[in-house]
């Protein structure tokens, strides 16, 4: 039998990152120029941003989840049109509904076909075209029309023939995948850092860069730390970032791979683990594995699974349209089994940095929303109810 708690155990040992765009520096910090052309940005506790943007309160779109169901939504995106993609799992298919929520097209079904998914994970954008990937790694193009375009298939592999996964496009339409998280020595019972290479296929390889905290348990499973500090990595229109939570930085690098810029936010150390951060971790695992047959697997989740000493700096990086990256907090939701997207029970605070280093700003996101887009003047994702029925909802942001 598969557990399905191995699923968030991935997620704790970093096997699946979450993918962003990373922005860069300003205000009150030090900017100097380092090593001929690498810029650093170091912001001090109590520095502060540029402004302070927000979003309005008044939705400029909502799909309400009550008339249109809404299961799983894994992706929202607007286009320039203003037309809104809405991917899906459980329906494994993405809708296309115009600028005022009305729905125009349905792309997608279960299969192996053209322009079928088998388990749709995640779509990306470039531009205005659409690109989502289902389970097997098999990406499906389509036009911003809705359009079927063509298939990408071939499950990703790195260039020594390891898992990969897609970080995100540049905006020619250049992939950028990375490897799964491997530690360099194999010392049973100790913590070790793993890594992971960035590439271009089918074998250029741009760098290794630091993830998550792994050790193999007694029976030889790896295991990562749940709420620990992992990697994450943003695709900008011309370059990547790639920040590791253990600190509040991030570096950022050009198409080559050529190190351009560093960026530190000093900050106090974030608050220890909780027992109701321990629980909202079980409390996944039991509600995904609930037959009486699997009760010894729950224990033994229990008995055997690490937490860290206190959250990670930072927990999500989202990539902005407009080249700057929101960067915000941990919801211990994400860590463990449950909805597909949950939504954090408060209203949380993202920074904003531009693609130089500049701290442009931070914004306050509402309770039980979450952030999936932005752009230039909006902030787009999904809403959940005291019911957990989802909508999807656009905000308008005002600089």
């Amino acid at each position: 039998m598969r557990e399905l708690g191995n699923v968030a155990h991935a997620r704790a040992t970093g096997a699946l990152f979450v993918y962003a765009y990373l922005l860069t520096t300003a205000a009150s910090s030090e900017l100097k120029a380092q090593h001929a052309s690498v810029a650093t940005a170091i912001y001090q506790v109590g520095d502060k941003p540029l402004s302070k943007w927000r979003i309005e309160s008044s939705p400029m779109l909502r799909i309400d989840g009550n008339k249109v169901e809404l299961v799983d939504v894994n992706g929202v995106i607007r286009l320039s049109s203003g037309i809104i993609a809405v991917a899906s799992n459980s329906s494994n298919n993405i809708r296309i509904f115009s600028g005022t929520g009305k729905l125009i097209k349905t792309l997608g079904r279960f299969g192996s076909g053209p322009g079928e998914f088998a388990g749709l994970w995640g779509i990306w954008r470039v531009r205005d075209t659409l690109i989502a990937y289902d389970a097997r790694g098999i990406a499906q193009v389509s036009a911003p029309n809705g359009q079927f375009v063509r298939t990408e298939r071939g499950r990703p592999q790195g260039p020594l023939g390891e898992r990969a996964e897609r970080s995100g496009y540049f905006a020619d339409g250049t992939v950028l995948m990375q490897t799964e998280a491997n530690r360099e020595k194999r010392e049973p019972g100790k913590w070790e850092t793993g890594y992971f290479k960035l590439f271009v296929p089918p074998a250029k390889v741009l760098g290794k860069y630091p993830a998550s905290d792994l050790r193999s348990d007694a029976a030889g499973r790896e295991e990562g730390q749940v709420y620990g500090a992992r990697a994450m990595v943003a695709v900008l229109s011309s370059s990547f970032c790639v920040g590791r939570s253990s600190a509040y930085a991030f570096e950022c690098f050009d198409e080559s791979g050529k190190a351009t810029l560093k960026v530190q936010r000093r900050s106090e150390t974030p608050r220890a683990v909780s027992s109701a951060d321990r629980e909202i971790y079980f409390h996944g695992i039991d509600v995904a594995n609930p037959l009486p047959r699997q009760a010894a697997y729950r224990e033994r989740v229990r008995r055997s699974t690490q937490f860290a000493d206190h959250l990670p700096y930072f927990g999500r990086m989202i990539a902005s349209t407009s080249d700057e990256i929101w960067i915000g907090p941990l919801n211990p939701a994400d860590e463990t089994l449950g909805p597909f997207s949950p939504v954090p029970d408060a209203a949380t605070e993202w920074s904003v940095f531009s693609r130089g280093g500049r701290w442009l700003s931070t914004v306050t996101l509402p309770k039980r929303f979450r952030f999936m887009e932005a752009g230039a003047d909006y902030v787009a994702g999904i809403s959940r109810n005291s019911d957990d029925v989802e909508s999807v909802v656009v905000y308008p942001l005002r600089k």
